[in-house]
């Protein structure tokens, strides 16, 4: 019985672990005063405040809907990344207190529209990256808001056309990019067809290969699920899928802890007793050395 309910426990713990908030944190730079001696071969304790962070990666997190509250606190910060976060929604004036934003990673979220009214006038966004999300159109979003803005990414969505701001911009700004793969262009669309040159056609329609099966399993999330905090999927992992749907079978994690479970015992029991294991193979080598040894030896006594 002690053993059932080891086993249990160990699993219990395994389970919960897997599912802890995993953060990691690196280049930061932290300047101490007043400190003793002795604090320096033990741990230090930092009080970290949103003002001092300057990357912040919070992917696989399920956000949403985003305000002005949720990163308004971030001020100084450069790098958001949002990748993979369910989120559908983000308000007006979201990111307007972010004026040192450059790099802004909303990939692979549930995004059906975006505007630029969700940052500032007075905004330093360089590089922005909106695929892998079921945009239908841009006509919200207004390039010229961002002087800075010189790299775009829109590949693996809905769209048909792109408006003529950003046709503009293209046109005028040498260094200005962006990445347009995988969505199903329309080059007769009246929305950009007079700005259209045959290279442009050429790269937007002719060559175009347009695959649907992301955005129609994205579509489906939304029309049989209701998104709330909490609810998560990953649409690039199909077997981090496959394993959770199996772990919806009680007996089938159970199985897997108990094996997990009875392999580290028996790689302890292996492990513990090396030195044991190393005498018995030593002590066998040398009997069987021995008795050789003795054997040639009678071989050399002399006759009588």
């Amino acid at each position: 019985m002690c053993l059932w309910k080891v086993i249990i426990m160990m699993c219990s713990v395994f389970t919960r672990v897997k599912t802890e908030t995993q953060c990691s944190m690196s280049d930061l730079k932290i300047k101490c005063r007043f400190m003793r001696y002795e604090d320096l071969s033990g741990k230090l304790t930092v009080n970290l405040e949103a003002e001092d962070i300057l990357e912040l990666n919070i992917s696989d997190t399920p956000i949403s809907h985003v305000d002005r509250r949720t990163f308004g606190r971030y001020r100084n910060i450069h790098t958001l990344i949002l990748r993979n976060s369910d989120i559908h929604s983000i308000e007006y004036n979201a990111f307007a207190d972010l004026s040192f934003l450059r790099n802004l990673n909303l990939g692979n979220n549930l995004l059906e529209n975006f505007s630029s009214s969700v940052f500032s006038e007075n905004n330093s966004l360089y590089w922005l990256d909106l695929s892998n999300n079921l945009l239908g159109d841009l006509t919200n979003f207004n390039v010229s808001y961002f002087p800075y803005l010189m790299i775009m990414n829109v590949s693996n969505n809905r769209l048909e056309y792109l408006p003529e701001n950003i046709m503009d911009k293209l046109k005028e700004i040498n260094n200005f990019y962006i990445i347009t793969d995988n969505n199903p262009w329309n080059c007769s669309h009246p929305g950009w067809s007079q700005n259209l040159n045959p290279n442009l056609i050429a790269a937007f329609c002719t060559r175009n290969m347009f695959d649907n099966r992301i955005i129609q399993e994205k579509l489906n999330y939304l029309k049989n699920e209701d998104i709330s905090y909490g609810e998560h999927k990953n649409f690039n992992s199909s077997r981090n899928e496959a394993i959770r749907k199996k772990c919806r079978s009680k007996s089938w994690c159970f199985s897997y802890c108990v094996f997990w479970f009875v392999a580290a015992v028996w790689m302890g029991v292996i492990l513990g007793n090396v030195c044991k294991l190393k005498d018995i193979v030593c002590r066998t080598t040398l009997k069987m050395r021995d008795k050789y040894t003795q054997y040639d030896m009678t071989d050399l006594r002399p006759k009588t």
